[in-house]
């Protein structure tokens, strides 16, 4: 019994190896093809730099997240309105009740924004600032290198 999943003997299916990219240009006449370039040892390890880098980023959003979790205020838990028999004390019972409430939420406001500011000072520092920079100078020379490479060939050919 023949296994539908394996492609046919007189299939063209190609295998393209580990670690190599794929170049497409075109011709002109509206086909492309293909030439694989295999990166060099230098370019495979800033290859293994960046995807270090790009995984520390995604360490330091995950930190700053539970950082946040933890430190991000609860909501202010408002006290009950106070039971007022005498209609004349009503007035100055609500009064003073919602001053109470916007003196919570303008704490609760105030707490809220350090805590983002907390937070946001963190990623700077350690994303932003640390991280980043690191980052676009990797991938900017892999790409620059490839980019040279495929220069000095294309002038080598001529």
């Amino acid at each position: 019994m023949a296994d539908n999943l394996s492609p046919p003997a007189h299939s063209a299916v190609k295998m393209i190896p580990k670690n190599e990219v794929l170049k497409v240009t075109g011709t002109g006449s509206g086909e492309a093809v293909s030439d694989l370039q295999r990166l060099t040892p230098t370019q495979q390890a800033g290859l293994w730099l960046a995807g270090a880098v790009g995984l520390a980023i995604v360490g330091v959003i995950v930190f700053v997240a539970v950082v946040w979790f933890q430190t991000a205020p609860k909501p202010p838990v408002l006290p009950p309105l106070p039971a007022v028999t005498d209609p004349a004390k009503a007035k100055d019972a609500l009064a003073g009740y919602q001053a109470l409430n916007q003196a919570a939420l303008e704490n609760y406001k105030a707490l809220n924004a350090e805590a983002i500011n907390r937070v946001s000072n963190l990623f700077d520092l350690f994303a932003t600032r640390a991280l980043l920079p690191i980052f676009t100078s990797i991938l900017g020379y892999i790409f620059g290198s490839r980019a040279a490479a495929a220069a000095a060939n294309s002038k080598a050919a001529e």
